[in-house]
């Protein structure tokens, strides 16, 4: 994460993922982030960038529902044309 986005942050990131790689396909894509994610340690938290204009928003809502009710997925931070989604695991 940039320095500016993990002096706010105060928390220890389990997960980051980066640049999500979204032109490998949808399925793929899903499976890549089913993979992965639900092995978060409780209260562990996922950052992934995504650019906006491929499909950053409707990639928060297929997360939100995916993901079992025990995850909160949220935009953390946009700038320059990505967005940074936050997926939080709860203890």
């Amino acid at each position: 994460l940039p320095r500016e986005y993990c002096r706010v942050l105060r928390r220890t990131v389990v997960l980051f993922i980066g640049i999500i790689p979204i032109r490998i396909g949808k399925q793929e894509l899903h499976t890549l982030l089913m993979t992965w994610l639900p092995r978060l340690a409780p209260d562990g938290y996922a950052y992934l960038v995504v650019q906006k204009n491929l499909g950053s928003d409707s990639l928060m809502r297929w997360l939100a529902q995916a993901l079992p009710d025990t995850f909160t997925v949220a935009k953390y931070a946009s700038s320059k044309g990505y967005r940074v989604i936050e997926v939080h695991r709860l203890p």
